[in-house]
């Protein structure tokens, strides 16, 4: 982790206005092209939404902006950022399920697996206070959207990206994937989520990314 000067930074006058914000967020939802990810899952015997959470964390960290989060007047940037997502418990109720990220997949999908049996028979709904490296990620099979809107409480400074993916539908000889990024605008702009979707279309069209 390392601490980010902002009196020094090009984007000084931008993080000043954006913060200043009563809803400092921004929401990009895009079509991505999940076809041969899908395909790469079923071979690999990696179930499709594990492969787009792997694929979404790995993103997200090799955009520095995306690990970047304001505690105060400060602004730190994480070695590695971690995925909060979404799972089912037992009663059929969501949980909130913090997996450590590790690109290799295999420790990545250990450990998704041994979050997902703590959070089995109690659902979760806070996060640890004391931790701002998440990203916020969660799935809504169930639609396939065109926008999407997260919850945030405007009190309190909340730097954290939030991730979410719709129902994939075929479109011709692709399966199209509603893909939506949202982030805080005092640390990422529209170019910055640019490059984190090219790293992600990228990520989905390599055969080799779901290799164990």
């Amino acid at each position: 982790m390392r601490e980010i000067d902002m009196s020094r930074s090009a984007r000084r006058r931008h993080f000043e206005f954006f913060r200043a914000l009563d809803y400092p967020h921004f929401n990009v939802c895009a079509m991505v092209d999940a076809t041969r990810l899908r395909s790469s899952a079923r071979e690999r015997g990696v179930p499709f939404f594990k492969a787009i959470l792997y694929c979404a964390a790995r993103a997200a960290n090799e955009v520095p902006e995306l690990r970047q989060r304001i505690r105060g007047d400060r602004v730190i940037e994480h070695d590695v950022v971690h995925p909060s997502y979404t799972s089912m418990t037992e009663a059929r109720v969501f949980s909130f399920t913090d997996a450590r990220y590790h690109a290799d997949l295999d420790r990545f999908l250990k450990a998704c697996a041994e979050a997902e049996a703590a959070v089995l028979t109690e659902a979760v709904v806070e996060d640890d206070p004391d931790r701002d490296d998440y990203l916020f990620v969660t799935s809504l099979p169930w639609i396939h959207f065109t926008s999407f809107v997260h919850p945030i409480d405007i009190r309190n400074v909340d730097s954290v990206p939030r991730l979410v993916w719709g129902r994939a539908e075929p479109r011709g000889d692709r399966l199209e994937l509603p893909f939506a990024v949202q982030a805080h605008h005092a640390l990422v702009d529209g170019a910055h989520v640019g490059g984190y979707y090219e790293i992600l279309r990228a990520l989905f069209e390599d055969p080799s990314t779901l290799e164990k």
